[in-house]
């Protein structure tokens, strides 16, 4: 991909009129809101005939910065190059230029071949694949204090990702054995039945509704932050899904060990899984990763003073972008992000050193976002 395009004021050639229609076009269908400013230098008139071609343009972007600056919000993110005719028909442009981001130019990349110090690696002393980790089954771990130090042998080793931890029940698995962690707006209604591009059209449109629902009886209470999740749909997206209101496409995850660790023994009949995850670090309420091709909402921050739960929780919610894809792909599974996995008995796990956050502090009853979410959820539940 060539050097960024920076576009300052649409009007200033007709080069730059096109690509900013055709940036507003490609964002329309994720960002609705959006304040899209970039500022850093306008494309001359030469520049814009060095990139014309056979009566077409070519257009490139490669980044719009997600900087917050007095105010004005920016995002990034890096799509295949787009060819925007000289007499172009912008609604069919807008409509291929979505299809060609969610087909060709955003994949929540995988690590690949990529080796990793993780979980086997802690007797074996060797690096695995995302593939191999997936697949293998989990260390056992005897108790918190040794969960904290192999977590802290696999950070030291992985020093360019942020670790992030859920904490389940069971190892939900692909029936290729793999580890599997789709967001809950994906996954299938049991075995029998795979997901179809109507069933996720339907939970859309239910999210939609749920979305607005929120929007409408925060604003009624005056609750703090409002604008900033008028303007962000991703940061009502994280509400929902954190307060189990409908299906996203985001998933939850914590900075937590304990957190995870409660979760998972919390309702666990004998043992429970921990699995760790490497994402790029964050950096602000919601983080976007061109080279990742992430997003991640740091709860704490998106929600309202008033939700008390993410308080106690230390919740992240992560997804990929755009982030309306209408159709369960491979991509979409977070297992790609997997580095780690353990079992944890539920008898002598915490000792006496060390105890689990009950369930009452990790979903406080006097939370009034809580009480909100329920109303909707139940409006929506059929």
């Amino acid at each position: 991909m060539g050097p960024p395009l920076f576009f300052k004021n649409p009007s200033e050639t007709p080069f730059a009129s096109i690509a900013w229609r055709a940036v507003n076009g490609l964002l329309a269908g994720w960002s609705n809101g959006l304040c899209i400013r970039c500022s850093t230098r306008t494309i001359q008139p030469r520049e814009a005939s060095a990139r014309s071609q056979a009566d077409s343009r070519y257009l490139q972007i490669t980044h719009v910065f997600s900087e917050n600056e007095r105010g004005s919000y920016y995002f990034e993110f890096s799509c295949s190059r787009i060819r925007v005719p000289s007499e172009t028909n912008w609604e069919a442009l807008w409509q291929t230029g979505l299809v060609l981001c969610a087909q060709q130019g955003h994949r929540l990349r995988n690590f690949g071949n990529t080796k990793f110090w993780c979980h086997l690696s802690l007797e074996s002393g060797e690096q695995f694949t995302n593939k191999e980790i997936r697949k293998s089954p989990p260390t056992k771990i005897p108790n918190f204090r040794e969960l904290v130090k192999a977590v802290a042998k696999i950070a030291n080793h992985n020093p360019d990702y942020s670790l992030y931890f859920r904490g389940q029940t069971r190892d939900y698995q692909l029936g290729s054995g793999s580890s599997s962690f789709y967001p809950t707006i994906f996954r299938s209604q049991g075995r029998s039945r795979s997901l179809t591009t109507k069933d996720l059209g339907e939970r859309y449109r239910k999210l939609e509704n749920c979305s607005n629902d929120l929007l409408t009886k925060l604003d009624r209470l005056k609750i703090d932050n409002i604008n900033k999740l008028k303007k962000f749909p991703e940061l009502t997206w994280s509400i929902l899904q954190h307060y189990e209101v409908c299906g996203t496409p985001l998933l939850d995850f914590t900075h937590s060990l304990r957190v995870a660790a409660s979760f998972a023994l919390n309702d666990a009949s004998d043992s429970a899984n921990i699995f760790v995850f490497a994402f790029p670090y964050p950096n602000g309420t919601i983080s976007y990763s061109t080279e990742e091709e992430l997003l991640n909402v740091r709860l704490l921050s998106a929600c309202p003073a008033d939700a008390l739960r993410p308080h106690f929780q230390e919740g992240y919610l992560l997804g990929s972008f755009p982030s309306r894809v209408y159709k369960k792909q491979p991509f979409l599974d977070f297992g790609r992000r997997l580095i780690a996995k353990f079992e944890i008995p539920k008898e002598s796990f915490w000792g006496s050193d060390f105890h689990a956050i009950p369930n009452t502090a990790l979903y406080p009853h006097d939370d009034e976002v809580e009480a909100i979410c329920a109303e909707i959820k139940s409006k929506y539940d059929t």
